[in-house]
């Protein structure tokens, strides 16, 4: 009974290893066959010791059948060793590659972002620094218009209180004057009273002689008392129409002195020049207080910036720092990457560095300055292969006459509208944009330079501002009057670019009619497919 279960045993066991070896998992399936093996290898010496009645035939046969087995069972055991290797090297390379193109991926995929960021960084300071080389010029210039202003009313004031001064000198020398001739008349009237006085004491001196005096020189005497007697008649008439003339310039003087608290008051062109003089004082005191507030927004804006500026540049510092970390992770010995990722590290550390961006003088930024490089040359490098930049389409052809009188207008006959097959010109009055005050500016809407440009005057050699076709988004009616102290609500139209809300006022409703059709073309134009 134990000879045939010990050949059984062992039959089952070959076909099992070639079955382990086409399994996927051949080092598992080489172990369990191995341990099966061994015990029938020595389970076989121990048959013929339980049947040693056996002939020797049969023992033999039975020990080349156990060894025949145990040989073929080594041999399949070399092979399931030798072919376990086979299969596992190819799929831990495949593995290994994979993990090393996702992380590749992965870590592209994090400098793309990196990239985008330090661009957009990039971008915001430049904006940033525009934006404050905007301000200090239109700063500059509001307060030279207010500079300029308020030296003309200056001026304007001196000359008036300069005329000013020379009537009321006038009238202080007349008022010294009838001072004087009063001052005369009243010494003059003393001298005739004396007079008077001193004709009527000798009068009634020879009258109190009369008596005392001898017949024959009392006529002489008499005679001589009459004549005083006249002299002191014309003296006394004198006298009285001297004293008569002073009191009535005296009550003349006291009635005008009566109808108004000074004689200034009583001239027009005093009272004309006093007003003028007030006028510009006030004038003067506005502008100061403009001119003040101008400084203080202009450094509370300029403080404002600087801080924004500054936060960007922080954000593009660390951005930069970020993006050597990842250029510095992609350099990594043996790794396959990419021709992408090539270009990327090349551009990062070979391409020359935006110094324009360092304008700030940031030490901290002039030392990353290293890891700037020209980012949209590396975007473009890690994109598909490039293709040629489409080309422009050039502005369509339209005759603003023509299209103007198609839509009803008669540019002919508004006089503020200079219209032309290209061009249309005339004065509008534009808004400041951080001071809000209107001034009145000469605009050029050119539709072959493709912007509208406005000027100080109609001689077109000072510019003081251009908005582009592009900008526009579009114009409209400001029908919720929302400009900032009109000066003509009702003819208020808006102009809405990317940047800033321009308002403007019209100087008659078929001009601003007419501006605006002639604005919404380029704003069609940008909407237009």
């Amino acid at each position: 009974m134990g000879t045939p279960s010990s050949p059984e045993e062992g039959t089952p066991t070959s076909p099992s290893v070639p079955e382990c070896d086409a399994q996927a998992f051949p080092q598992e399936a080489a172990q369990p066959q191995g341990l099966s093996e061994e015990p029938q290898v020595q389970e076989a010496p121990g048959v013929p010791a339980e049947l040693p009645s056996r002939p020797g035939a049969n023992q033999q046969a039975e020990e080349e059948e156990e060894v025949g087995e145990g040989s073929s069972t080594e041999s399949c055991r070399e092979e399931l060793e030798a072919a376990a290797p086979a299969p596992a090297t190819p799929t831990a390379l495949i593995s290994s590659g994979e993990g090393a193109r996702g992380a590749a991926r992965r870590l592209r995929a994090q400098q793309l972002e990196a990239l985008t960021r330090v661009a957009l960084m990039e971008q915001r300071v430049k904006e940033l620094q525009r934006q404050r080389k905007e301000l200090r010029i239109e700063m500059e210039v509001e307060v030279a218009l207010l500079r300029g202003e308020l030296a003309g009313e200056r001026v304007a004031a001196r000359r008036e209180e300069e005329r000013l001064r020379e009537l009321l000198d006038r009238q202080v020398d007349a008022t010294r004057g009838s001072q004087e001739l009063r001052e005369q008349e009243q010494r003059r009237l003393h001298q005739e009273r004396e007079r008077v006085e001193h004709l009527r004491q000798r009068l009634r001196d020879a009258e109190g002689q009369l008596d005392s005096q001898p017949e024959d020189q009392r006529e002489r005497f008499l005679h001589g008392v009459q004549e005083m007697r006249e002299q002191l008649d014309v003296a006394q008439r004198a006298y009285e129409d001297l004293e008569f003339q002073q009191l009535e310039r005296e009550s003349r003087q006291e009635e005008e002195d009566r109808d108004g608290p000074g004689a200034s008051v009583s001239d027009p062109k005093v009272q004309e020049l006093q007003a003028s003089v007030a006028q510009h004082r006030r004038r003067i005191q506005v502008l100061e207080e403009q001119l003040g507030s101008l400084g203080e927004q202009m450094a509370a804006e300029s403080r404002g910036l600087s801080r924004k500026k500054e936060e960007a540049l922080q954000a593009l510092t660390q951005e930069r720092s970020r993006l050597f970390e990842l250029s510095s992770l992609h350099e990594t010995p043996g790794g396959d990457f990419s021709e992408p990722s090539q270009a990327l590290t090349k551009l990062l550390f070979t391409q020359k560095t935006d110094r324009q961006l360092l304008v700030l003088q940031d030490p901290a930024a002039a030392a990353t300055a290293a890891a700037s490089s020209c980012l949209f040359s590396v975007h473009s490098s890690l994109q598909a292969p490039p293709t040629p930049p489409p080309r422009p389409s050039g502005p369509r052809v339209l005759d603003l006459r023509q299209h103007l009188e198609r839509w009803g207008h008669n540019p002919e006959s508004c006089p503020h509208v200079r219209v032309s097959g290209g061009c249309c010109r005339g004065p509008l009055v534009k808004m400041g944009g951080r001071i809000k005050t209107w001034r009145k500016r000469w605009f050029c809407f050119d539709r072959q330079a493709r912007r509208l440009a406005y000027y100080a005057d109609k001689e077109e050699t000072k510019l003081k501002g251009v908005i582009y076709f592009q900008a526009i988004e579009e114009v409209y009616y400001d029908h919720l009057r929302c400009a900032f102290k009109s000066p003509s609500p009702r003819l208020t139209f808006c102009v809405k670019t990317y940047e800033r809300l321009f308002y403007m006022v019209a100087p008659s409703p078929e001009a601003m009619r007419i501006w605006m059709d002639v604005i919404v073309t380029a704003a069609d134009e940008n909407h237009a497919p």
